[in-house]
């Protein structure tokens, strides 16, 4: 039996169709773009590209869903693409374990050889399973703008590199939808889904509202956020025993008082948060997939 009858009986194998012939970049896959990446993945989307550095580690497990005990040390984008193929054998997979540099953006979106063989040096090749729909995600491109994905999915949690995405997507008329900080809160019935310009009561859209307004963007994109304001007893600036070092890629969402300290605040997550967050992104996604706006970029209302 066919495992996408039910999701067919649903959306119709036309949108099916949309579906399994489309490309989806999911950048971070953390608490949120992992479930996002299975969401997809389960829906029948027919191609992932799956990027991120970070390996499994015990802190993971309380929200992030490729944390097992059996799975720590590994690389999440690894395991995360063995679930999936897992789910469908069909599904086209490419994996880059390493985090996104800012400098790097227009390399990953448009398949310039100098990201590919930065995975290379990484001792990892592609993970690819699937038809030939397209062939190579990393081409020759001697300076064209051939795209490698229909949509970016944006799960990351670092700002420079989130905004540098964000910023190069809108250059180039990409469609995208990002997700903002998922951590300190409790209530999944305030997450949605609006412009950034609307949104409040979260660290992570002010900071990256702030960092994208130098560059004239305060508007034009969607995001996923959560209006929830966090307690003042549990804020993250005010939990010092929380205050660790932390590398600049791994920084939180969630600053310290200088934007750019080397002392950073963890906050902390509930389980189910992070999922919460995840459907949204994918309901997003899937609707800008399947509509007619996919054919002409507009995003979805």
């Amino acid at each position: 039996m066919d495992w996408t009858q039910r999701t067919s009986l649903l959306i119709g194998d036309q949108a099916l169709e949309k579906l399994q012939s489309s490309c989806v970049l999911i950048v971070g896959l953390g608490g949120v773009g992992a479930y996002a990446a299975e969401f997809l993945a389960r829906a029948g989307v027919g191609r992932l590209i799956l990027v991120d550095g970070d390996k499994v580690q015990a802190t993971n497990r309380n929200r992030q869903l490729p944390a097992l005990c059996s799975t720590e040390g590994r690389f999440k984008v690894v395991v995360v693409a063995e679930r999936l193929r897992d789910i469908n054998p069909a599904i086209g997979l490419d994996c880059f374990p390493f985090f996104l540099e800012a400098e790097e953006v227009g390399d990953l979106l448009f398949g310039r050889n100098r990201y590919d063989s930065r995975r290379a040096q990484q001792g990892i090749g592609k993970i690819f399973a699937g038809d030939d729909r397209k062939e190579s995600l990393t081409p020759e491109l001697s300076g064209q703008s051939t795209m490698v994905c229909d949509f970016v999915v944006d799960a990351i949690d670092s700002l420079g590199p989130k905004a540098a995405l964000i910023r190069s997507c809108l250059e180039h008329a990409v469609p995208l939808v990002s997700s903002m900080g998922a951590a300190a809160k409790l209530d999944p019935s305030q997450i949605s889904t609006c412009d950034i310009s609307k949104t409040h009561h979260c660290a992570l859209a002010r900071a990256l509202r702030h960092r994208l307004a130098a560059f004239g963007i305060r508007r034009g994109f969607p995001v996923v956020f959560s209006s929830e304001q966090v307690a003042s007893k549990t804020r993250p600036s005010e939990a010092k025993s929380s205050e660790v070092k932390l590398p600049e890629a791994k920084f939180s969402e969630v600053k310290s008082s200088e934007a750019e300290a080397s002392v950073k605040v963890v906050p902390g997550t509930i389980s189910y948060l992070p999922a919460a967050f995840a459907c949204h992104l994918a309901a997003y996604t899937i609707k800008y997939l399947i509509s007619e706006n996919s054919s002409t970029n507009n995003q979805p209302d």
